[in-house]
């Protein structure tokens, strides 16, 4: 099972693209998927984590584990009870747009450690 942050690279058969990929989570990674190009309809072959397949290729695509449950498939859900994972593109940071709640929860967690931090120093013995 391959490690978190470790890195494969996947070839298309047909047009010879390349994706590398990075695990977020341990889980079961395919050995195929389809090919993530525009206009081909190949089959990708993993690597199997080798670093010379990889070459240098910054990771597009990250394995993750899915925890809306509800929202799956039968399919879907069978992956995911079995240690299956999920492939989804990588999101670069100047194109991620946090939601209001993930805003929310960054704002609380900023108060709370700052009152801490305030706490600690009042608290210091002089």
């Amino acid at each position: 099972m391959p490690e978190p942050f470790s890195l494969n690279a996947y070839v298309c058969r047909k047009c010879d693209g390349r994706i590398v990929t990075r695990n977020c989570h341990v889980g079961t990674t395919p050995f195929m998927l389809r090919c993530k190009f525009p206009k081909c309809d190949g089959v990708m072959e993993s690597q199997f984590g080798s670093l010379k397949a990889v070459g240098g290729i910054e990771p597009t695509y990250e394995w993750y584990r899915r925890e809306d449950v509800l929202d799956m498939t039968p399919d879907e859900f069978r992956h995911h009870v079995n240690g299956g994972v999920f492939l989804r593109p990588i999101v670069k940071e100047r194109d991620y747009k946090p939601t209001k709640a993930q805003r929310d929860s960054t704002r609380i967690q900023r108060d709370l450690a700052k009152r801490a931090r305030a706490r600690a120093k009042r608290e210091k013995p002089q």
